[in-house]
């Protein structure tokens, strides 16, 4: 989610991340894979982290 917001919407890394985790709290999960597809599924977070959906 951190990487939709920041690359694709240009918001800051910090404000990104307190709106991820609102954004990740109220959708399903299918809308989270098809976000994860749209940006061609990223190994790692904007904070170097891997990103694992499961």
């Amino acid at each position: 989610m951190n990487i939709f917001l920041t690359e694709i919407l240009g918001l800051d890394l910090e404000f990104a991340q307190e709106e991820a985790c609102k954004i990740e709290h109220a959708v399903s999960d299918k809308t989270i894979e098809k976000l994860y597809e749209f940006i061609d599924r990223p190994e790692k977070c904007p904070h170097g982290y891997k990103i694992n959906l499961k």
